[in-house]
């Protein structure tokens, strides 16, 4: 009776071993059988460079995850039906936009997934563009508006270039440079290819050109062509704006020192003008003279100038502009019998005068005459006034009436060589009148 008990339970425990080797791996299968299997891509954002490493989840339900293999790929297994907001994660870069799954049964077939990253910091390409300096030697190009925001130019463009390099000033407070050693008197002025005596009023505090009017500015330092004569210092040639052309307008700009009035715009459809006038008024609101302790009295400095340019658009080869141009610059002083100054000097008691100016008119026609060449003729006439009075020792009275014609080709018969060709005319009338008191010599 024993016997047939314990054959009886290993005829059952037999029987219930081999019911559930059987039955697990069905299990096993059914379970893999309804699971639905998500196939998707990282790739980071601007370049589509697939991410490997990465980490997908699902938002809300981080025990759905996986990561990245070295193709960016991944696969995620859902074992039920729901929405399933996808996300990926990566090191240095932001969080995915998610990407939401909806899946209402386990049968249907979803297309692969793609999830991008973005950089947390992505640094966009740089492209350096730059006109090609054919002087790259002495010469250096800034434009107008470069100069205006030069820090500490004080909206006057022409001061600014004291922070390029080789340049200084003259003096505390002045603006007239001086390149590479040599004095500003050893510089020539050109507005325009037209030559001016001098950019610079009072000393040169204050340019003769106004805000807003300048188009480039061109430095030569050295190595400057034959066209600029025998110039000891740098050359200043300052490139002007062309006039409006869309309708009329202007400006009314007074300061604390000066007014200032521009008007341009169009005449005809291919004719345009452009006149600014600019004067101190300091002298007109302050009293005349400011006089010291010492019996010296001076009179604030007085300055004005003026701008005027007529354009002509011929027709495409062909460009014809008239310039008016002019400044000038006053300041006087009376020194007296009781001034410290007059009991060594007696010859400076007296009125003494500085009083400088000019006026330039001058006609400049550009024209194309092939796809390579050009040609820019000048006739232009400058007359200047200099009279300087020192008490009764000194009085020069000196007025220059300069004639020039220029005429300039410029061909390129290779992409990387220019020829100028070039002539120049100048006619220069003198009138001068000195009167100076010369020391007796009492040395034995």
């Amino acid at each position: 009776m024993v016997f047939l008990k314990r054959n009886f339970f290993k005829c059952i425990a037999a029987n219930l071993l081999v019911f559930i080797i059987g039955i697990v791996p069905f299990s096993a299968s059914y379970a893999e059988s309804s699971a639905l299997v998500i196939t998707g891509t990282v790739f980071e954002k601007g370049t589509r460079k697939p991410m490997a490493g990465a980490n997908v989840y699902v938002i809300e339900d981080d025990d759905i995850n996986t990561v990245t293999n070295q193709d960016g790929g991944f696969t995620l297994s859902i074992t039920q039906p729901g929405v399933y907001p996808l996300q990926a994660v990566a090191f240095g870069f932001e969080k995915s936009i998610p990407v939401v799954l909806r899946v209402p049964d386990l049968s249907v077939s979803l297309d692969p997934v793609k999830l991008y990253l973005l950089p947390l910091s992505i640094l966009p390409d740089i492209v350096v563009v730059a006109e090609r300096n054919e002087d790259k030697v002495g010469r250096t190009i800034i434009t107008g508006r470069e100069l205006e925001q030069v820090a500490g130019g004080g909206r006057d463009p022409l001061r600014a270039i004291q922070t390029l390099p080789g340049i200084a000033s003259a003096g505390e407070g002045s603006a007239e440079p001086a390149i590479r050693g040599s004095r500003p008197g050893d510089n020539d002025y050109y507005i325009d290819d037209v030559p001016v005596n001098y950019l610079y009023h009072v000393f040169g505090a204050i340019s003769v050109l106004p805000a807003g009017v300048i188009d480039d500015f061109n430095l030569y330092t050295a190595a400057f062509g034959p066209q600029y004569g025998d110039v000891l210092g740098g050359v200043i040639d300052v490139g002007l704006r062309d006039p409006r052309t869309d309708r009329m307008g202007g400006l009314i700009d007074v300061s604390l020192i000066s007014a200032e009035i521009l008007l341009e715009g169009p005449i005809t459809d291919n004719q345009s003008f452009l006149f600014s006038a600019r004067r101190s008024y300091f002298d007109l609101i302050v009293s005349d003279r400011l006089e010291d302790e010492e019996d010296v009295s001076i009179s604030l400095p007085e300055y004005s100038d003026y701008l005027g340019r007529y354009l002509w658009d011929i027709n495409k080869n062909n460009r014809l502009s008239v310039y008016l141009i002019g400044a000038s610059d006053d300041m006087d002083f009376i020194v007296g019998e009781n001034a410290d100054v007059a009991k060594k000097e007696p010859v400076i008691v007296g009125d003494s005068d500085i009083d400088t100016n000019y006026h330039n008119q001058t006609l400049s026609w550009d024209s194309q005459l092939t796809n390579n060449i050009n040609n820019k003729l000048t006739v232009g006439h400058n007359i200047s006034h200099n009279q300087t009075t020192i008490g009764t020792a000194f009085s020069n009275k000196l007025k220059i009436n300069r004639y020039y014609i220029r005429e300039k080709l410029f061909t390129r018969p290779h992409p990387k060589h220019k020829v100028l060709l070039g002539t120049d005319i100048e006619r220069w009338l003198f009138d001068i009148d000195t009167n100076a008191l010369t020391q007796n010599c009492i040395d034995l």
